[in-house]
């Protein structure tokens, strides 16, 4: 592994925890804008608004409240469809990195270890790294750095498509 593509690894780690925060955020958004959606303002409920064609909005030419909620509607439509997406996209980035820690644990001998490091070094961003090897898994700065070297090169051999696409 080059030292840019270690460089890669370790940036698509850490963006973990903010990629799990980034998901309840955009379920919120999703969620609000659900709403506002099915609850639409009460002069387009009860049909309260355009008299005979008067314009409401905008004076002359400016177009109803029906129409403006319309478009906003349409423009809503796009944004839920745009928030969906990025969600999907950042729900299938946290299984990868879940899969692939839970696949690394069960390597035998070094697997647990390897995949413990990769939790605290980059999702409970633990430091310094002393404290990992000292105070949780009580191995050697050596076996440390071995085996989360090693780490590294498992996350990028599994998952060639997160990794090798920018190439």
């Amino acid at each position: 592994m080059t030292r840019e593509e270690t460089q890669h690894v370790k940036r698509w780690l850490y963006s973990m925890a903010t990629t799990e925060q980034a998901i309840y955020n955009l379920e919120l958004a999703i969620e609000d804008l659900q709403a506002r959606i099915e609850n639409p303002p009460s002069y387009i409920v009860s049909g309260v608004g355009n008299y005979s064609g008067i314009s409401y909005s905008g004076g002359e030419g400016g177009g109803s409240k029906e129409q403006g909620y319309a478009e906003w509607l349409e423009m809503c439509e796009s944004r839920l469809s745009f928030l969906e997406h990025h969600l999907d996209k950042h729900k299938r980035k946290v299984e990868q990195y879940r899969e692939t820690l839970e696949k690394l644990k069960q390597e035998p001998k070094w697997g647990y270890t390897a995949g413990e490091i990769i939790r605290k070094k980059y999702y409970c961003k633990v430091r310094p790294d002393q404290a990992i090897y000292a105070m949780f898994l009580f191995i050697s700065p050596e076996w440390y750095y071995k085996l989360h070297k090693r780490a590294l090169r498992y996350f990028f051999d599994v998952l060639p498509d997160v990794f090798l696409r920018q190439k």
